[in-house]
């Protein structure tokens, strides 16, 4: 049987890094998931783990909502691992996350996202408290 869900929303619904990564995971079965809002989540580093990996392997994914949802390091960090491999994503939402512990690092990152991604036309880092 062919699954087909296209769009998949769980904006501020969970908090559980355990639910979280099994729905991630679940996720990779879709094959035309074009829409993800995950945002208000906070990812886990488990949970950053299977979004990466989703992003790697999706020939879909054109719109990706994770605002609010990173809140340390390590599941930023390995969200732009993911983020480089993907070469679907048009529209990235990464608006209210804390960048700035690390902020000339994810400047770099988000700086390299740009440059990698040929097919992005929005990108919203606002309020992510990335300074000069």
């Amino acid at each position: 049987m062919h699954k087909r869900i296209e769009e998949f929303s769980l904006a501020r619904m969970i908090k559980s890094s355990i639910f979280i990564v099994l729905v991630i995971d679940k996720l990779q079965e879709y094959r035309e998931l074009k829409f993800l809002d995950l945002s208000g989540i906070p990812l886990s580093n488990e949970g950053a783990k299977s979004l990466r990996t989703l992003l790697q392997h999706t020939q879909t994914l054109e719109l990706l909502n994770l605002s609010g949802s990173l809140q340390s390091y390590e599941p930023a960090r390995q969200l732009f691992n993911g983020l480089y491999a993907n070469v679907t994503l048009k529209y990235l939402n990464l608006s209210c996350n804390k960048f700035n512990q690390n902020e000339k690092e994810f400047g770099s990152r988000i700086g390299r996202l740009v440059q990698v991604h040929e097919r992005l036309v929005h990108l919203d880092i606002s309020y992510s408290r990335l300074s000069k």
